[in-house]
């Protein structure tokens, strides 16, 4: 787990000069191995009682209003690989964070955000709204991951594009009270290095 701490800062800040050393080229020629597997990068989210919410980001595009990014991570010495993962939609106000826990190509259960943080044992995930003052945690449930790709930045590794279904119990930040509630979901983050 401190290899995997450790390395998300190193990871994160390689994976932002990426970004910045190639968003001014206009070679038209692939920014990884092979050309963008879709170009677009997306969400649709039903919280159970509140709504749904969704956005689409096509990559040619500038990220005015938010965007989605996801990074894969590999220590390969305690055996752990996990995704850490964000959405800010500035548009729907709506803010996701969290970490994937990885064994044989799949997303451990979610569970608390926490013990991700402090074991790996389960994947965390956590939902915001209003600048923050309202969202979701997760406490249960299932995420599954298809279509892996990983741009490695390092041996610890790089930038992921990965298709993600959402299926969790999640409890109301907002109390102290356990206020559960579904969240379901469909996800493609595209780092556009495809």
């Amino acid at each position: 787990m401190k290899f995997i701490q450790q390395n998300l800062k190193i990871l994160l800040l390689a994976f932002s000069f990426t970004f910045v050393a190639c968003s001014s080229d206009d070679d038209g020629g692939p920014t990884g191995p092979g050309e963008p597997s879709n170009g677009v990068s997306s969400y649709d989210i039903t919280i159970e009682g509140v709504g749904e919410y969704s956005k689409t980001w096509n990559l040619d595009e500038d990220y005015e209003e938010g965007g989605m990014s996801a990074v894969y991570l590999n220590d390969q010495e305690q055996g752990q690989e996990a995704i850490t993962l964000t959405i800010s939609d500035q548009t729907n106000n709506l803010f996701m964070s969290g970490g994937l826990a990885i064994s044989n190509d799949q997303a451990l259960p979610l569970g608390d955000p926490d013990e991700w943080e402090d074991t790996m044992q389960v994947s965390g995930l956590i939902i915001t709204f209003d600048g923050f003052t309202s969202g979701y945690s997760s406490t249960g449930g299932s995420v599954s991951i298809s279509n892996l790709e990983v741009f490695e930045v390092s041996a610890a590794g790089g930038a992921a594009s990965f298709d993600m279904q959402l299926d969790g119990t999640f409890d109301d930040i907002t109390t102290e009270e356990v206020e559960q509630i579904n969240i379901t979901g469909t996800f493609r983050f595209n780092s556009g290095l495809f």
